[in-house]
């Protein structure tokens, strides 16, 4: 030994600024997974919003609410992709529920007779007409599923 020192870091100050990097980049990824669910939460109810308008003047109009083959004509229902996990339309001959979920799993539904967007619990079958209130065997049911949950596959309803 000679007394000299080579210029450098220790191998602790090198672990501790990689832990504290590690640490940094983990809060960071928390945070924007939170605001990318809450952003996709929000397309979702826009979407209902703007559906729903689109079904309420269609009805005005009509006076009957939509079957499934005015939706693709008609209608064209407008979908933010990306940020749906599902999404079905359930109609009645007297009323119209829009379910869907988005990717974050926070289910929002639209129903004509409450004129409202509200939140569907999580223990509630998002992918059911049924959950809703709504059968086939209901008078003049339409009942489609717009984007199938399991494998991702959006309907010729959705241009």
């Amino acid at each position: 030994m000679s007394g000299r020192t080579e210029p450098g870091f220790t191998i602790v100050e090198l672990l501790i600024v990689i832990v504290v990097i590690g640490i940094l980049a983990a809060i960071t990824i928390v945070s924007f997974n939170g605001v990318q669910g809450r952003a996709n939460d929000t397309a979702v109810k826009a979407d209902l919003v703007n559906n729903s308008r689109k079904i309420l003047l269609y009805e005005s109009d009509n006076a009957a609410y939509p079957n499934l083959g005015q939706l693709t004509t008609d209608l064209q229902l407008q979908y933010s992709r990306n940020s749906y996990k599902s999404a079905i339309y359930c109609k009645n001959a007297s009323r119209v529920v829009l379910v869907s979920q988005s990717t974050s799993n926070n289910a929002f539904m639209y129903d004509t007779t409450t004129g409202s967007i509200s939140d569907v619990p999580s223990s509630t079958n998002v992918t059911a007409c049924a959950s809703f209130g709504i059968l086939n065997t209901d008078p003049s049911p339409s009942i489609a599923t717009v984007r199938n949950a399991s494998t991702g596959v959006w309907s010729s309803l959705v241009k």
